[in-house]
């Protein structure tokens, strides 16, 4: 039997009469409405193209997003709980305080997306992409961001407890103050995040690697460590257990030197662009999502170390910069 709720709706008049809404804002579009909002709960909208939509505080809960082309969207404030947004392209939306506990957003792209504040609860965003993406003090209860890429993500502040976050892409991701009880970080890539002042209780961390992560007074509370590598990172003031900063993988002062040295080397002498370029030819890595210089040559570098790849990596340097061949050859 079809649920009442979507059965009320014929998706091609419906996207005219969403279109048109969207076009006047006017109540007499010919939507229906519910508590004084748009409502579109359960609506179907599979492949819906409305980039650049105004639709904050619309009511889409239970709506079948799949594929909707959305990029640019304002949707502050919108009820999207068990919304289907699979395959959806939200780019740049703006979704502040947007509710979307229970949604589904597996290989959505939502990169630098706005979502401030948004309720995540129990919502899976599998293999989706959220690079350089805004999730400050957003809440992540039971959300799953297993296999996603949140390269360079703004998740200051963030909360929850039991986020999955295994095998995610968190490289350069900024996690300062998040509190996050028993998050799974099994093989998730954490080089070079910002950590300061991150609460983390019981993270199952095992195969992590957080290469030059920065964890200044952080706090790990019961972590289980077992094949996790912070080659090069900052702990200055950090609350951790001994063996997950012994052995092999742990720090190495030696590595924290040669680094420091060849960023002042190399800084001076190359922007952005050459790095990205570089990386490219040396490595095959996209460091598109590095904003800054310091950023790329850090990344490049933990790359290049973790492959066996830094004598290449220096050579390369060299050759941009003959007047310091000699020095990097040192290194």
């Amino acid at each position: 039997m079809q649920d009442p709720l979507v059965s009320r709706w014929t998706q091609a008049p419906l996207q005219e009469q969403l279109a048109l809404f969207v076009e006047t804002r006017a109540a007499h579009a010919g939507l229906p409405r519910h508590e004084g909002r748009p409502d579109l709960r359960g609506a179907p909208l599979a492949g819906v193209a409305l980039p650049g939509a105004a639709l904050d505080g619309v009511d889409l809960s239970e709506a079948d997003l799949t594929g909707a082309e959305l990029v640019g969207a304002r949707l502050a404030k919108a009820r999207l709980e068990g919304a289907d947004l699979s395959r959806a392209d939200l780019s740049r939306a703006q979704l502040v305080g947007a509710r979307l506990a229970g949604a589904r957003l597996d290989e959505a792209t939502l990169t630098a997306a706005c979502l401030t504040r948004a309720d995540l609860a129990g919502a899976r965003l599998e293999k989706a992409t959220l690079d350089a993406a805004q999730l400050e003090g957003a809440a992540l209860d039971g959300a799953s961001f297993h296999g996603a890429r949140l390269v360079n993500a703004f998740l200051a502040e963030a909360t929850g407890a039991a986020v999955d976050l295994s095998g995610a892409d968190l490289r350069l991701a900024r996690l300062q103050k998040a509190s996050l009880r028993a998050p799974n970080l099994a093989r998730a890539l954490l080089d070079d995040a910002l950590m300061a002042r991150a609460r983390l209780e019981r993270p199952f961390l095992a195969g992590a690697s957080l290469v030059r992560a920065d964890l200044r007074a952080a706090t790990l509370t019961e972590p289980y460590v077992d094949g996790a590598d912070l080659t090069g990172a900052r702990l200055r003031a950090a609350t951790l257990p001994e063996d997950l900063v012994a052995g092999p993988n742990g720090l190495d002062e030696a590595a924290r030197r040669r680094e420091d040295r060849v960023l002042a080397l190399a800084l001076p002498r190359l922007g952005l662009t050459d790095l990205r370029a570089l990386g490219r030819r040396a490595t095959g890595e996209d460091l598109d999502a590095a904003r800054t210089p310091d950023e790329a040559l850090r990344w490049l570098l933990g790359i290049a170390v973790r492959a066996g790849g830094l004598p290449a990596l220096l050579a390369a340097l060299a050759e941009r910069l003959p007047d310091r061949a000699r020095d990097l050859a040192g290194l």
